[in-house]
């Protein structure tokens, strides 16, 4: 599940309502996880060596939703997948933050790489 780390600062922080912001942040994190999952790029390549596996992706948006970095936290062991989850992520065009979440705003996306079997 991703999740959102603490911003640094906090224009909102008088706005109050704490659990206000935490819907609006679980509403926005499920939005940038479907983007993100919809344009999850695997590798025929991958696909055909038969890597699978997980990929966790550190990014944090401005208020635009402008990306501001994208880095691997946590590689999987294989180098093309790792590389194809920070190509996805860099290949998004992200939604605005709403303006209750406080920014920049730093996720924690989990990308899971695994070859649909039948």
């Amino acid at each position: 599940m991703p999740t959102i780390s603490p911003s640094q600062s906090s224009p909102q922080g008088e706005l109050g309502d704490p659990h206000a912001i935490e819907l609006e942040s679980d509403r926005f994190i499920a939005a940038v996880t479907r983007l993100i999952e919809q344009r999850k790029i695997f590798p025929k390549e991958a696909i055909d060596r038969d890597e699978e596996g997980k990929v966790m992706i550190g990014i944090s948006l401005d208020r635009e939703g402008h990306l501001l970095e994208s880095k691997i936290e946590e590689p999987c062991k294989f180098q093309l997948l790792n590389d194809a989850a920070l190509r996805t992520v860099n290949s998004v065009k992200f939604p605005e933050v709403p303006e209750i979440v406080p920014t920049p705003v730093h996720l924690h996306v989990p990308l899971v790489y695994r070859i649909e079997r039948n």
